[in-house]
């Protein structure tokens, strides 16, 4: 189309990056999966006073499972979701290059601009 170009092979480009983040994105996720610790990681030991058991592990236990649990569930939605943006990218393109197919047009066939400042239109509209 005149004056307007959709690059899509850019936009093509862009997908396998997602493929590659998903990679990523499952190798973390094996690890978030497999990071759960016992309450017995959360006593602290201290040089003067031994294992401070006041500090309640349970609770810093439970905080951090919580924790540990959303990252996981943020994990597996982008495995699922990034390859569905990788598709999604390839699909626009597909949908740039074939609208540009059915929609291209001289503009010159509309507007008419002359020299000199432009003089009106001449002809009934």
């Amino acid at each position: 189309m005149p004056g307007y170009e959709v690059i899509s092979s850019a936009v093509r480009a862009e997908a396998p990056k997602w493929d590659e983040f998903t990679d990523v994105v499952k190798s973390t996720l094996t690890f978030i999966q497999g990071a759960t610790l016992d309450t017995s990681a959360f006593f602290v030991l201290t040089p003067t006073a031994g294992i401070e058991i006041n500090l309640a592990p349970e609770t810093h236990q439970r905080a951090y499972e919580k924790v540990r649990a959303y990252m996981e569930s943020v994990l597996q939605g982008a495995e699922r979701e990034f390859p569905q943006i990788g598709d999604a990218l390839v699909k626009a393109a597909n949908k740039y290059d074939e609208a540009e197919e059915e929609v291209e047009f001289d503009l010159n066939e509309i507007w008419n601009i002359e020299n000199d400042y432009h003089k009106p239109a001449k002809g009934p509209r």
